[in-house]
């Protein structure tokens, strides 16, 4: 053995010898096909800086001219005989190379079958540093040389000046050479039912129907051809077209009406973005158009319009049909398992490769690396599952404008109507009647009914008692305004952006100050109150959708998030972790059911470390569990995070409206019913210019409660054609076009 080794030795030397010069071609081709290939997938185990396995190196000329246990491993020359070419065809009885790997792609075989029948050109005299081994076998380079992969190339056309045969020809003519090169023959040319029949199945998913058979039939045994474009088109124009691949699309985004796990909610909607595929695909919607609008459809700033609709929009839907787990217990675990998978289906669909593998290490094989797959991830996890509105409706945006003219129009006859009766409200509250005197608990007809009931003394001391409290509210206020929040949100100082994003088809897409109002959509009221600075969904109608989203923010165990809010008809508002869309035990929502301004409070120690946002809703907007509810309604005036322990500062009740910091007391009745005069019209004044505080509004709802300013078209007749145009005017609204 040792002496057929010498001998074997001594011959490959003496081949080496023997063999001419490398030619600067030559040894191009090496340090362009053979050195990549031998860093990238050979040096981690036959290189001086790593590992000599089987004592072999393949990181120099001299290194391989040594050969192996084995002996020889490349003989210049004669790559049949050559133990390398052997190894890496996997033809050799015990070497497989590269160990552990895929087999390299033929045509890199190929590459270094030239390389070695060639002569082998090499100019590596030296093996490289660790270093410079570090160099070229680290990722970016790995990379840089997988990304010269054909199929990482750009598309380019192919010209062939040489033939003037159709495409469709060559293409036959290819096929053919290479059956004759496999002995094989291709089949003979269908009759003219089985070809329609599979024309059929193939474009529209169903058989033919024995009229168009009989049609067909007749049409291919005059002209073939002919037959068969007039029938690929009549399929093309079919509506079973967009739905048969459609299906087929699908498929490939897993399409799916439900989340799946306990419950398994339906997504809202979803079926419009099946809807959408079909009518792309029967409109012949260029591929990149409906690329791009699968990506980032809600961003085109030249949208696809139809009817109406922002068919653009739509294609962002795939996005949502992943699963969700029921209440998991884990929620971060849950928001990458759902992103990944995302990701996984966008890079199949769209890329035709797997993505997610670079998950956890740098892709085994193609140029894709952990950081690609977490640049993805970034963008993916940023954005939250939501319902959108994909309704392109001018008119709506019009009866909108109207309506805001029209509120502020009523606003301007109130205030008259308003101005006039603050003339007889001294009057009035002397002959209130007594259930309305009982029915309100608020403070300032309290003071007038404890007032009304007791002697000149008493008020006296009432006044004096009742503007203590008020003076302990405006120091309340202060000293709050010191010891700051964790963070916080208010409507009476804050703009609606950084902390909320905001989606509405109304007028509740941004702050408002304090004293806006609803018009009832029936009856003869033309308002129900006057709002406190806020944002609110139903300004211009309770069909209106609403959506606030908050940025996110870290829940840390200690501390209380507080939403002073008001709501109706089952409109919600959730504390959501990590994007999580569903209800749960520990996943905390708020039915609003109350038109008045409360705090709520959510407990963060569950989620300590978690990542968080707020989400406030119309009922149909819920992203999951939602209902087709026509009405709903929210108003948000403030958000605080608090520590345990601590509440937020209440706002100011009436009494900062009705009692000024004033030490004189009133006399006598006449004399408060004057106080509460001076303070309407004081309250009034600033409603009509827009600088309301909460208080002096609270204060005018108190009256519009006891029924001492009008607030009906029987009592300010002028105002009634408006209320009736707005009532008309909503009736007209075209309903939102919810998607996911």
């Amino acid at each position: 053995m040792i002496r057929h080794l010498f001998i074997t030795t001594l011959l490959s030397l003496a081949t080496f010898a023997t063999l001419p010069a490398a030619t600067p071609e030559a040894l191009e081709f090496f340090e362009n096909r053979i050195r990549p290939v031998l860093a990238q997938d050979c040096y981690e185990c036959h290189a001086t800086a790593t590992k000599k396995k089987g004592g072999l190196l393949l990181d120099s000329r001299p290194g391989w001219q040594a050969g192996g246990d084995s002996g020889p491993a490349i003989m210049p020359g004669d790559p049949d005989s050559s133990l390398l070419i052997q190894s890496i065809r996997h033809t050799h009885g015990e070497l497989a190379m590269p160990k552990n790997g895929a087999p390299l792609d033929p045509s890199v075989v190929q590459d270094f079958v030239r390389w070695v029948r060639d002569g082998a050109a090499d100019p590596r005299d030296h093996p490289p540093s660790a270093a410079e081994v570090e160099a070229d076998t680290a990722w970016p380079a790995i990379r840089d040389r997988r990304a010269q992969w054909w199929a990482f190339q750009p598309l380019r056309k192919e010209t062939d000046s040489q033939s003037v045969l159709p495409l469709s020809d060559r293409i036959d003519a290819e096929i053919d050479r290479a059956l004759n090169a496999a002995g094989l023959q291709s089949n003979k040319a269908a009759d003219a039912a089985t070809l329609q029949r599979r024309l059929n199945l193939l474009l529209t998913g169903l058989p033919p129907s024995s009229e168009d058979a009989l049609a067909f039939e007749k049409a291919y045994a005059d002209h073939p051809a002919h037959a068969i474009s007039m029938e690929v088109d009549r399929l093309l124009a079919d509506p079973g077209f967009g739905e048969t691949w459609a299906r087929h699309w699908m498929d490939w985004v897993r399409y799916a009406e439900t989340h799946g796990s306990e419950g398994d909610p339906a997504i809202p909607h979803a079926w419009r973005y099946r809807d959408y595929l079909i009518r792309a695909l029967n409109a012949d919607i260029p591929y990149p158009q409906l690329l791009q609008e699968h990506l980032a459809g809600d961003l085109l700033t030249q949208p696809r319009l139809r009817k109406g609709i922002n068919e653009s929009a739509l294609g962002t839907a795939h996005y949502r049909m992943v699963l969700h787990g029921f209440t998991p217990t884990d929620p971060l675990d849950e928001l990458t398992t759902f992103t990944d998978n995302q990701i996984d289906v966008v890079s199949k669909a769209f890329l035709g490769v797997t993505v997610s593998c670079a998950r956890c290490h740098n892709h085994k094989f193609d140029p894709i690396s952990q950081e690609d797959f977490y640049a993805l991830y970034g963008i993916f996890a940023s954005c939250k599952p939501a319902l959108i509105d994909v309704s392109d409706a001018p008119q709506r945006a019009t009866i909108q404008t109207e309506l805001t003219k029209l509120r502020q129009r009523i606003a301007d006859q109130l205030a008259t109507a308003w101005e006039t009766a603050l003339q007889q409200l001294p009057a009035r509250l002397q002959t209130l009647p007594p259930d309305k005197k009982t029915a309100s608990a608020d403070t300032a007809l309290a003071l007038w009914n404890s007032a009304s009931a007791n002697s000149a003394a008493d008020l006296s001391q009432l006044w004096n008692q009742l503007q203590q409290q008020a003076q302990q509210q405006r120091d309340a206020q202060k000293a709050a305004a010191k010891n700051a929040p964790f963070w916080s949100w208010d409507a009476r100082t804050d703009l609606l952006q950084p902390f909320w994003h905001a989606s509405a088809t109304g007028s509740g897409g941004h702050v408002t100050p304090a004293g806006a109002f609803h018009v009832p959509e029936s009856g003869d009221h033309l308002l129900d109150s006057l709002l406190p600075a806020g944002i609110h969904s139903h300004l211009g109608s309770e069909t209106d959708r609403g959506v606030l989203i908050s940025h996110r923010f870290p829940a840390e165990k200690g501390h209380r998030v507080w939403i002073r809010i008001a709501g109706g008809e089952k409109a919600r508002a959730r504390f959501v972790i990590q994007n999580y869309p569903r209800r749960g035990t520990v996943y905390p929502k708020t039915d609003l059911t109350n038109s008045n301004p409360q705090w709520i409070e959510w407990d963060l120690d569950y989620f300590d470390g978690d990542t968080a946002h707020l989400e406030i809703t119309t009922e149909a907007d819920q992203p999951v569990e939602t209902a087709n509810a026509p009405r709903s309604w929210f108003s948000v005036a403030a958000v605080q995070c608090l520590p345990e322990g601590q509440r937020p500062t209440e706002p100011l009740t009436t009494l900062a409206a009705l009692l000024p910091p004033d030490p004189a007391s009133p006399q006598n009745l006449t004399d408060l019913a004057g106080r509460y005069q001076i303070a309407a019209r004081s309250a009034l004044q600033a409603w009509r210019s827009g600088q309301a505080t909460d208080a002096q509004i609270t204060f005018l709802n108190t009256l519009l409660t006891a029924g001492l300013l009008p607030t009906t078209t029987s009592e300010i007749p002028e105002a009634a054609p408006l209320l009736q145009r707005y009532q008309r005017l909503v009736e007209t609204l075209p309903p939102p076009v919810r998607a996911p």
